[in-house]
Formats: C-alpha cells, structure tokens, sequence
C-alpha cells in the first residue's frame, strides 16, 4: 500500500482486533466483496453499502453542503475507484493537477488554492455521486472549518463512523495499489 489508511478506518481496524463482532463485521465485508468479480461491481457494491451504512452512522455530522475544507487535503484512492471516476469524469483541472503533482512528487512548495481536489469546482464536488470512498467515509463532530488544512490551533474529531469503516478497510485491504489522486490520474492518462 503506497498510502495509509484514513484514520478512522485504522481505529476501526484497532477495535476489530480484539472485539470479536466487529472482527467478524470485517470478515464479512471481506468475503462479500470477494464474491464479485469484475472490478466495477466491487466499487459499485462498496458505494452503494457505505451509503446505506452512513445515513445511519453518520448522524451528528457537523459536515454540510459547501463544506469543502477536506477537499484541500490530500486525498487516496484505489487505482480501480480513479478508473471508475475518469470512466464517466474525464476532465479534471489540469493547472491544479500539474501543481499537485509537483507537490507530491517534486516537494514543492504550491498555493494553497491549487490544493483544492481537482474535482472541486465552485466549492462543491463535481463528481459527487462517484467521489471517492474516503471523501463519503469524512465526517466530523467538530466545527468543520478546523478542518482547514493549515490549522494546527483546533482539534478535529471525526465522527465515529465503525462499520463503514471497516467495510472501507476491507475494500483497502484487497486494493493495496492505494495512491494520490494527482499520481492515479498520471497512471490512468
């Protein structure tokens, strides 16, 4: 896996470690994910069960729409989810996604702005059906603009979102080919 997992799917696989329902939870979410075949029925599956999971758990959220602070934060992806999004998203920002791949791949310094996803259009997603797993996985309890990408005053705290979590972790476990959007869509042109 060229990145870590995202923080609450590591505390949920912590917990599953020594809680045996949530062990079985993940195993679970690992053998049903097995069963499909094709790639695209995997991500088609896991989408659609992180939704119905999530208009549970993730009740309390302080994140609403035009909320976009996490969008300037980098963001992973399974290659297979950057196939599925360029499949029916092809165009992204191209001055954006050159600036962030001289951030991530040069070290070099870039405006805060060109940090924005290169989805982000306007403050809001323009590939929201299809955003990535994690972006439908980030959810705060927190005031969302702690958020911000150049806060280090505000804690943030992430909504407990366990069974979605592990469901994400059990997807990543079988997608270890995880990377920055900037460095999938290099792969994918």
């Amino acid at each position: 896996m060229k990145r870590d997992l995202p923080y609450v799917v590591r505390q949920a696989q912590i917990k599953a470690r020594t809680d045996n329902s949530l062990k079985e939870i993940l195993f679970s979410y690992m053998r049903k994910i097995s069963e499909f075949k094709e790639n695209q029925e995997k991500i088609k599956y896991v989408r659609e069960e992180l939704d119905k999971l999530l208009e549970e758990e993730s009740k309390g959220t302080a994140c609403e729409k035009g909320c976009h602070y996490c969008c300037f934060h980098p963001i992973a992806v399974s290659e297979i989810e950057m196939n599925d999004i360029l499949k029916d998203f092809p165009r992204v920002d191209k001055d954006r996604l050159k600036a962030q791949k001289s951030l991530f791949l040069d070290y070099k310094e870039i405006k805060y702005e060109d940090r924005a996803c290169v989805f982000l259009e306007n403050g809001e997603c323009s590939i929201y059906e299809k955003r990535p797993i994690v972006c439908r996985l980030t959810h705060v309890k927190s005031e969302p603009k702690n958020c911000h990408f150049e806060n280090d005053q505000e804690n943030v705290e992430h909504l407990p979102v366990l069974k979605s979590s592990l469901l994400v972790g059990a997807y990543y476990m079988g997608h270890p080919e995880i990377d920055l959007i900037p460095n999938l869509i290099n792969h994918s042109e």
